[in-house]
């Protein structure tokens, strides 16, 4: 905060407080490593005598070796200019946290349940892989002698394969929608 004290006369002391996005910019100048800006403060004491005007809510960054006061009329002198340093503990939102913890909850979720789809398809892949390899040795090696049995082995082959693949692209869609919910509670 920035004390102001300014006196008219004899009389008692009085305080005023007042927040600086309350006083109006007059003027911005702005440099490549700074900016300057001019704030109207105004006020009519109450009495006779001193007042200090307590200023709050200047940005902790002011450079207060820059910050210059001046009186635009009145019958007042200024008498002194100080400032002082406040910490305000700002208190976590609880509400926010609760639902910021709520998201990334949801998106470990999303993220366990996606490597799981994700495992899955390998094994699936696997599986059809075992079964291709199966029929081709059984082929190759001429373990199937009758038509009868080449028939029972590619009825095997055929419906393994087919379930395989109805399996691969349920996994496929799951994982398509678990990364669109990922994607749309890591934009929340």
């Amino acid at each position: 905060s920035m004390w102001v004290s300014a006196g008219n006369g004899d009389g008692t002391a009085q305080e005023l407080n007042m927040e600086i996005a309350a006083c109006p910019i007059t003027h911005v100048a702005v440099f490549s490593d700074r900016a300057e800006v001019t704030r109207m403060v105004t006020f009519k004491p109450n009495s006779v005598g001193e007042t200090s005007i307590v200023l709050t809510g200047l940005t902790q960054k002011a450079d207060t070796e820059t910050i210059r006061v001046n009186r635009n009329g009145g019958d007042c002198v200024i008498l002194e200019v100080a400032f002082d340093v406040h910490h305000q503990v700002i208190q976590p939102d609880t509400e926010a946290k609760s639902a910021r913890d709520g998201h990334k909850s949801e998106i470990k979720q999303l993220n366990a349940l996606l490597k799981e789809r994700q495992a899955k398809t390998v094994r699936l892949q696997h599986a059809r892989n075992h079964v291709e390899s199966y029929l081709q040795t059984l082929v190759k090696e001429s373990k199937v002698t009758e038509l009868e049995q080449m028939g029972k082995a590619l009825d095997f082959y055929s419906q393994r394969t087919a379930d395989i693949d109805k399996d691969l692209a349920v996994c496929d869609q799951e994982q398509h929608e678990l990364k669109a919910k990922i994607e749309a509670a890591t934009a929340n």
